[in-house]
């Protein structure tokens, strides 16, 4: 009997995963397992020595089959394991096959190894794998299977995002700044809080980089810090254009500010401010934000000293005056 199974990682998780996998398709364990000195299972081999990895010990003890290393060299303890399973899955499944992701792909083994696999008519013996085998020999599976999820302990930062697998999940705002437990395998990323209780679950993403979950908990943050959707420069702003141009262009606008990845290298006092119109101020948000980041400073400037002064010459401001425009202009240009 055949049983296949494709994993994104080889992890000592993932290895022991593919054990349970096994033992519930085939719905027993064997009496013996053998390995060909991965390093997943053997830590050492001197001579007919053999060292095993103590976490595998502990779980071959666990379901309660014996490990065996084969010797270096010594290809035909092996049985036919490369040439009848490896060499057999490469040369009658592969060719010309498709899938989408890893769900797909194994189901679609586990399709073929029920329909073509283990009942096909064996070259040597004569007979079909799913008529030799013989469940009654193995051993019954443990009525508790451990849990050999991959598990890491986050912190909930105060984006709501915490830190998992080279990407970023996000959690309710109330367990912002706790250390909580996260636990994933092949398909899913689930996290605990400090008394195990499930808190959220994500299907799990194998690529990085990637943030996921963040719309989930909006409402609830929002409810939360209401000032968390528009800061009171963003505020002002808006105020200042109403009636100049569409409300939806200055969000577009500020969102492409949020977006993109330039930041402001240096942060000088402002001085002196340039008077201008509102009808200035709002002709670069029709354009795209990185088309305008060089003269957005200006701008900002010139919008939030109309906002502060009556009409009349340019003048000098307040220190007062100067650093509270500062401010609001490292709000607006350091979204994030």
């Amino acid at each position: 009997m055949l049983y296949v199974e494709f994993t994104h990682s080889q992890n000592f998780e993932t290895f022991l995963r593919c054990h349970q996998h096994a033992f519930a398709a085939l719905q027993g364990v064997s009496h013996e397992c053998w390995y060909d000195n991965l390093l997943t299972a053997v830590a050492e081999h001197d001579g007919r020595l053999v060292r095993f990895q103590p976490r595998f010990l502990a779980f071959a003890r666990e379901y309660g089959f014996y490990p065996h290393a084969c010797n270096p060299g010594a290809g035909w303890e092996k049985g036919k394991v490369e040439k009848g399973g490896v060499a057999y899955l490469r040369s009658n499944f592969w060719p010309l096959r498709t899938f989408t992701d890893l769900t797909d792909v194994n189901r679609q083994v586990r399709q073929w190894l029920d329909e073509v696999a283990n009942v096909r008519l064996h070259r040597e013996t004569r007979q079909r794998p799913c008529d030799r085998f013989r469940p009654d020999t193995l051993r019954p599976l443990p009525a508790l299977a451990p849990d050999d999820r991959d598990t890491a302990t986050v912190l909930v930062h105060k984006d709501l995002r915490w830190n998992f697998d080279a990407n970023h999940y996000c959690a309710p705002p109330r367990f912002v700044g706790q250390h909580l437990t996260a636990k994933g395998d092949a398909s899913s990323v689930t996290l605990y809080d400090r008394q195990g209780a499930e808190i959220v679950r994500y299907a799990r993403c194998w690529r990085r980089g990637r943030t996921l979950g963040g719309e989930r908990f909006q409402k609830e943050l929002l409810q939360h810090h209401p000032a968390a959707l528009r800061s009171e420069a963003q505020q002002r702003l808006l105020k200042l254009l109403q009636g100049v141009c569409p409300a939806e262009t200055v969000e577009a606008y500020l969102r492409g500010l949020a977006d993109s990845d330039r930041r402001r290298k240096n942060r000088t006092r402002l001085r002196t401010l340039a008077q201008g119109p509102a009808e200035r101020l709002s002709r670069p948000l029709h354009q795209s934000p990185g088309s305008v980041r060089r003269d957005v400073r200006f701008h900002c400037r010139s919008g939030l000293a109309q906002a502060h002064s009556t009409v009349g010459p340019s003048r000098h401001f307040t220190d007062r005056l100067m650093l509270r425009l500062q401010k609001c202009e490292d709000l607006l240009l350091d979204l994030r």
